[in-house]
């Protein structure tokens, strides 16, 4: 029976990508000895640990934790990524809406985590995740959003929610996702700085979290318009988490 601890702090998982924790875990179980075993490594909210042989695959939480320790040799920070980044920082959590690239017509949401901050010893950074909704933390089904307030595409991006998608998702349209491979590097920034500042709440709300996510692309030293980034990346969340709650009175 396959166990699981963690330290006493409180950690709220905004986001569980169930797709991509899944296949860590599965790739990862297939390439080890079939053995008892013992992993462990600190976030930065919590550290944790596994001993056992048989990740529980109903367990969205066993799965977050078990993918961070099978990916930690190739996780990197922001101004050094490996094929995973894993870093805390203010985001805007939020959902986009998009009208074309996907084989069922009708606005598309997708879960977005943005952030356009100053970091120490590193400079501006500029950050798009993009998911499945679905994975979002107490996510039902809505009525689906009419607007024409959002970007009509995600050019540059399809390829991120395609290798996103959950059962629930539309397909993206493999047109789209050719059109995707022959787009030069900064316009898929340009069109990623436009979904980020697509309206005046653009970055309002902010909040601290820690997210663990796929590199799809990382550019250093470059003007997104007239601005200039040290680093900006694009990924896929793997996970995200908020903080644990402070007790009251500090």
């Amino acid at each position: 029976m396959a166990s699981v601890t963690t330290d006493n702090n409180p950690v709220h998982y905004d986001y569980i990508s169930r797709r991509l924790t899944r296949e860590i875990v599965q790739q990862h179980e297939a390439a080890r000895p079939k053995s008892r075993f013992w992993a462990s490594l600190r976030l930065p909210f919590l550290s944790l640990g596994f001993q056992g042989v048989s990740p529980d695959f109903r367990n969205r939480y066993d799965l977050a934790m078990r993918a961070t320790v099978a990916v930690k040799d190739n996780t990197g920070t922001i101004d050094s990524p490996g094929a995973y980044v894993a870093a805390t920082m203010k985001m805007k959590r939020c959902k986009v809406v998009f009208h074309l690239g996907f084989e069922t017509s009708g606005a598309q949401e997708v879960a977005a985590f943005f952030a356009d901050e100053t970091a120490p010893d590193i400079g501006r950074v500029f950050v798009v995740l993009l998911g499945s909704v679905t994975n979002f933390t107490g996510w039902r089904a809505a009525k689906k959003l009419e607007t024409d307030s959002y970007p009509s595409d995600a050019a540059g991006m399809y390829q991120i929610l395609n290798a996103t998608l959950e059962p629930r998702d539309s397909k993206v349209d493999a047109e789209y996702l050719a059109m995707d491979l022959g787009d030069e590097p900064l316009s898929v920034l340009d069109a990623a700085y436009r979904l980020v500042y697509r309206d005046e709440s653009a970055l309002k709300c902010q909040d601290t979290y820690a997210f663990l996510a796929i590199k799809h692309r990382c550019d250093f030293d470059v003007s997104i318009f007239e601005y200039h980034y040290d680093v900006a990346l694009l990924g896929a969340p793997v996970w995200v988490t908020s903080p644990p709650p402070r007790p009251l009175g500090t």
